[in-house]
């Protein structure tokens, strides 16, 4: 869920668009690209850490391998549990620097956790057929036990398209929402590629990953 302070109701937006390229191998597709622009959308009272993640370059996560089917073949290690402590632990000591301290202090790293644990999380959900998808919409529940003997329950709804003609990647979206009691947790995920006008074989691949406190 959205970490502490942030508050009922409070939404955390992070989207980021890349300049991309897909060039063929021997074994099969390379895609290649580097950021362009990354919006943050949170509480104004963590505006300094929005600042912060508004000016981080993830770049690195590129270059991303495919097969000749177009199936994901492997990532970088960009989003690993390691680089994304780094990450942490360099917008922490920023913060520092600004003169953050107390509640305040505590409030802006519990947002920076959920900003790069959200990423992580993104990049390690990615769909291997994420560029070539299967075009139509799923929904799939799952109930959870609670320690508490209860049950909550977990609804996942994708959706996939694909450009006109073309077997790539429109837009994918996937909703997730977690129900714990009368409790909503909503988080989605939303990819979307379009071409650069004016700009040959590169496309504008744009992610948007949220998450909401009912």
């Amino acid at each position: 869920m959205v970490e502490r302070g942030l508050g009922k109701g409070a939404k955390i937006v992070v989207t980021r668009r890349w300049l991309i390229h897909f060039s063929t191998t021997a074994t099969g597709i390379t895609v290649t690209g580097h950021q362009l622009s990354a919006t943050v959308d949170a509480p104004a009272k963590l505006s300094a850490i929005a600042d912060i993640e508004r000016k981080r370059d993830a770049s690195d996560m590129f270059p991303i391998k495919l097969d000749r089917t177009g199936l994901i073949t492997s990532l970088t290690d960009a989003s690993s549990p390691k680089s994304v402590a780094e990450a942490v632990d360099t917008a922490l000591r920023q913060l520092k620097e600004r003169g953050e301290e107390g509640q305040s202090y505590a409030d802006h790293r519990s947002f920076l956790m959920s900003v790069n644990r959200m990423t992580s999380e993104q990049v390690s959900r990615i769909p291997t057929d994420l560029f070539f998808p299967a075009p139509g919409s799923n929904q799939t529940d799952r109930a959870i036990p609670l320690a508490d003997g209860q049950t909550g329950k977990i609804a996942i709804f994708h959706t996939a398209t694909t450009r006109q003609k073309s077997p790539l990647l429109a837009s994918s979206e996937k909703r997730i929402v977690t129900t714990v009691g009368p409790k909503d947790r909503v988080s989605s995920e939303t990819w979307t590629l379009a071409p650069a006008p004016w700009v040959s074989a590169r496309y504008y691949f744009t992610s948007s990953v949220s998450r909401r406190n009912a």
